[in-house]
């Protein structure tokens, strides 16, 4: 009989150690689909077509008792960077990497415990509920690989997204609509001594706008940042180009817009001020979602904590995921904790125990679903 523990952080391990940074996720896409193979022939990689051969979301589906109610696992393949030569080490049940790199448990732990679920299920012969799993491509990169998800192809109207930090047993029940701001100001470039009356500094115009806006936390339901500026070409030349990147984060619709148009009319006006022009793109990359307390996910969550003896706590967060696109396309779907800490850094960690609780949570999910 195999030890659930070890098969767990055997396949974690595994995974770590194939490099997926976010866009370069073909390794790790060929071995998840040979893997799925051995749980059923219904395996896939859908992009459709937006994106190159062999990238796309990796999905399949478990045929399962068609009395029961179907629901999806899902987790994302992407690491953030730097995510090659990971080197895992474990320490006191600890699971870190050498510090070079980050160490991926961001989201390969939600792999890995699906994965072992499924062995399980197939191992066990379970009469359980059908079970639809979806490993998405460059999450981290923009939500890339739920927003191309074809959902009309998908059975199921409940779901379970692997993907929060914090121990196990967390559920985020709040999460933000985002906005992001990508802002071209366009001066006239001239020689900074010998001709500066006739330059327009494209850069000086981005600098009043900035000045008229507001960062950081508004109030307690938005956020807005300012993440990049790049431009100019030389130190000797009016800059006739600069470019900025903004965010805004928001629980509320009315401060997205009022921040939005914020945004817009400062940058509008200082072109106009300093006789500039400037272009405005403003993508919607995610909407905002908010359970109440008797949403049949969150019921179901709370059921499987019971059983797993694991208290489940309800939280709010500022952060987006694969959730978010979930929700905004009818299926209610919960982004539970997994046991990682501080991810995106190269202190990166997990537990053990987190990988074997994490397990027995969504194994229960399964077995709440299957009544």
């Amino acid at each position: 009989m195999f030890s659930v523990q070890h098969d767990v952080l055997d396949n974690f391990l595994t995974l770590v150690n194939i490099s997926s940074e976010s866009g370069e996720e073909y390794d790790i896409i060929e071995y998840l689909v040979k893997r799925l193979k051995l749980y059923t022939r219904d395996v896939k990689v859908d992009s459709n077509g937006k994106y190159p051969k062999g990238l796309g979301n990796v999905i399949a589906r478990i045929p399962g008792n068609k009395k029961y109610t179907p629901i999806i696992f899902c987790a994302h393949m992407d690491t953030v960077r730097p995510g090659k030569g990971i080197s895992p080490q474990i320490l006191n049940n600890i699971i870190k990497s050498d510090g070079k790199t980050i160490l991926g448990a961001d989201d390969k732990a939600g792999i890995a415990s699906i994965l072992t679920l499924l062995k399980i299920i197939h191992k066990d012969k379970l009469d359980c509920c059908p079970i639809e799993i979806i490993f998405t491509f460059s999450e981290e990169n923009g939500l890339l690989g739920s927003r191309s998800l074809n959902f009309n192809e998908l059975k199921s109207k409940i779901g379970f997204i692997l993907d929060s930090d914090g121990e196990v047993g967390g559920a985020v029940i709040k999460a933000p609509s985002y906005l992001y701001f990508n802002i071209s100001v366009k001066g006239k470039s001239a020689h900074s001594g010998m001709d500066a009356k006739n330059g327009i500094n494209a850069i000086k115009i981005a600098a009043d706008a900035i000045s008229k806006i507001p960062t950081g936390a508004i109030g307690a339901d938005t956020t807005i940042n300012i993440g990049k500026i790049k431009g100019g070409s030389a130190i000797n030349i009016v800059p006739d180009n600069a470019v900025i990147e903004y965010e805004i984060r928001s629980y509320s619709d009315k401060n997205l817009k009022k921040y939005k148009e914020l945004i817009q009319k400062a940058f509008k006006d200082s072109a106009l001020k300093y006789k500039g022009d400037v272009s405005i793109l403003v993508e919607e990359q995610f909407l905002k979602y908010d359970f109440q307390s008797n949403a049949k996910t969150l019921e179901i969550f709370k059921s499987a904590c019971k059983q797993s003896n694991i208290t489940p706590r309800l939280l709010n967060s500022f952060g987006g995921s694969d959730a978010n696109i979930f929700n905004a396309n009818g299926i209610e779907t919960l982004n539970i904790s997994i046991g990682y800490s501080k991810p995106h850094t190269t202190d990166e960690a997990i537990t053990l125990s987190a990988l074997k609780n994490l397990l027995d949570v969504i194994y229960a999910i399964v077995k709440v679903c299957s009544k």
